[in-house]
């Protein structure tokens, strides 16, 4: 038999992480289209910018080394047990469709907080940190809609190579 961390526990927890991200960078959105720099709100708006790139990043970067620790069992276990190479095949393709995403989605939360501080030194105008901030949301609504599929796939692979290694 092989052994497999609590993937669907697991799995929760990651989409759960994200899911405070996407909250608060949604919040700190809406806080920056209701305040300016002058107001004492702004401080709001920095906090919650901050803290949804902070926890953003620790959330997909958690999603990676999930999936990629996962995939570690599952090629363990296809080797150990001689299963068929399609199912280390799939896990191939989880990756190729999931990571882009991820990645871009990552590159956006760290450029975020760098903008918005260009913005409060009047270096940069406010459309162009409010574009980044919806282009950042609706990457990380993208690879979160990519997670939660992926992740099921990635769980159906582990079960499947849990099932057979238990056969044999």
């Amino acid at each position: 038999m092989v052994k497999t961390p609590k993937r669907k526990e697991a799995g929760s927890f990651v989409l759960r992480v994200n899911g405070i991200a996407l909250i608060l960078l949604l919040s700190a959105i809406l806080s920056g289209l209701v305040t300016d720099r002058e107001t004492l709100n702004f401080e709001y708006h920095v906090v919650l910018g901050l803290a949804s790139s902070v926890v953003g990043l620790f959330g997909l970067t958690l999603l990676m080394f999930y999936i990629v620790t996962t995939g570690g069992y599952i090629k363990e276990g296809v080797k150990r047990f001689n299963l068929e190479k399609g199912l280390t095949d799939r896990l191939s393709k989880i990756k190729a469709r999931l990571f882009p995403l991820t990645m871009i989605a990552i590159l956006l939360l760290i450029g975020l907080p760098v903008a918005g501080a260009a913005l409060h030194a009047g270096n940069e105008n406010r459309f162009l940190h409010l574009s980044t901030a919806i282009a950042t949301a609706i990457m990380y609504v993208a690879a979160l809609r990519s997670a939660k599929k992926e992740l099921l796939e990635n769980r159906a692979i582990a079960l499947e190579v849990q099932e057979k290694s238990e056969t044999l």
